[in-house]
């Protein structure tokens, strides 16, 4: 049986945000992928939480067209990262973009960075295929031979 409509004074009223950008303001949730620059450093804070910052290079359309990013995981996530990531890795990473402030020689600068909540092995990692191709080679089998099932 279908639901019984509301009365008009239980309706919420739906107001049209008066700009484009009022519409998406709360919205912050980034996905990228891309190579780690260099190997991620763990530190912890005063209140001893795991934090794991690294950069991110990430390929455009064009060559010429890379994009370096500055990512921070917390907690066990960046443990497990620090542990598993080495430079050069690819690595895919989802968050929120957050902006930096601070002064410098009377300046002010700001940068923005990732802060993610989440990340993926976006391929086997160069150590595990190496070990694997080896094997296999070293038997005179393809690999797909050496395959169990």
């Amino acid at each position: 049986m279908g639901k019984l409509p509301l009365a008009k004074s239980q309706r919420t009223p739906i107001t049209k945000p008066e700009t484009r950008n009022e519409a998406i303001s709360d919205i912050n949730n980034l996905t990228i992928g891309g190579r780690l620059v260099r190997d991620p450093e763990l530190r912890h804070t005063s209140s001893g939480v795991a934090v794991a910052k690294f950069t991110l290079a990430s390929n455009g359309f064009k060559d010429d067209d890379t994009c370096f990013v500055d990512v921070s995981v917390f907690g066990k996530r960046a443990e497990a990262l620090e542990k598993h990531f080495s430079k050069g890795d690819p690595i895919t990473v989802a968050g929120q973009l957050k902006l930096d402030r601070w002064e410098k020689d009377g300046q002010k600068r700001s940068k923005h960075h990732i802060e993610a909540r989440d990340w993926w092995f976006t391929q086997h990692r160069r150590d595990q295929a190496a070990s694997t191709d080896n094997s296999t080679e070293s038997a005179g089998q393809d690999s797909w031979d050496a395959t169990p099932f």
